[in-house]
């Protein structure tokens, strides 16, 4: 026997499906495309796959410090902007090493009258062509006479400094901060630069355990 499916109960059922199609569509808030495919489409992520990629913002990498080096250029140039690099070599002036003499002891000029070599005070190092920062720093202690500094490049000078003291009471005596630094053009191979001083007295000293080191330092492109 067939049994007939009122009319009511189709309406109903139809009204209930509009109902919640419509709900569905004002939940969803469909928005339609802002351009024609592929416009407007999300950029591409950063991929493993063997094409070009360009990002627009900064890139920044390795923020948790898990790996000791936080870019590795494995194959081919390191570039900024239109200047490529494939080694630090390189590189040139950009990248320099630091060389340092440094003197712990107390010494003194003795007041010879003549330039004498300031104990460690000398650095022979081979050197890559380019300029090259040269500076020395020392606390000197005296309490009379001319007391002078200078600075020499294979043998000849390149700067010098020099103080007077003199009316000091008996027993009195200066700690005076001794600083030169110059910049030096060498050619590429083996070079030497050391300090000398000079005095007409032997109170001149340079007595680091009690007033500080003296220190010559060479700044130089890395070769």
């Amino acid at each position: 026997m067939q049994k007939q499916i009122s009319f009511k109960l189709v309406s109903l059922i139809f009204g209930v499906l509009v109902i919640c199609f419509l709900a569905g569509f004002y939940i969803l808030a469909w928005t339609g495309p802002t351009a024609t495919p592929p416009g407007d489409n999300v950029p591409t992520p950063l991929n493993v796959g063997p094409d070009a990629q360009t990002k627009q913002g900064p890139l920044i990498v390795n923020t948790d410090g898990i790996e000791e080096n936080g870019l590795v250029v494995d194959k081919g140039k390191l570039c900024i902007g239109a200047d490529c690099k494939s080694s630090w070599s390189e590189v040139g002036g950009a990248v320099t090493k630091i060389h340092s003499a440094v003197g712990t002891t107390t010494e003194s000029q003795g007041g010879t009258g003549t330039w004498v070599d300031m104990p460690d005070m000398l650095i022979n190092e081979n050197f890559k062509a380019g300029d090259i920062l040269i500076q020395f720093t020392a606390p000197i202690y005296s309490h009379a006479g001319t007391n002078m500094f200078r600075i020499l490049l294979d043998g000849s000078e390149i700067i010098k400094t020099s103080f007077c003291i003199s009316g000091l009471n008996a027993g009195w005596a200066r700690i005076i901060p001794v600083s030169m630094h110059t910049r030096a053009t060498v050619a590429e191979g083996n070079h030497t630069i050391k300090v000398q001083w000079w005095s007409n007295t032997n109170s001149c000293q340079s007595n680091a355990p009690n007033y500080g080191e003296r220190v010559l330092t060479v700044i130089a492109p890395n070769g």
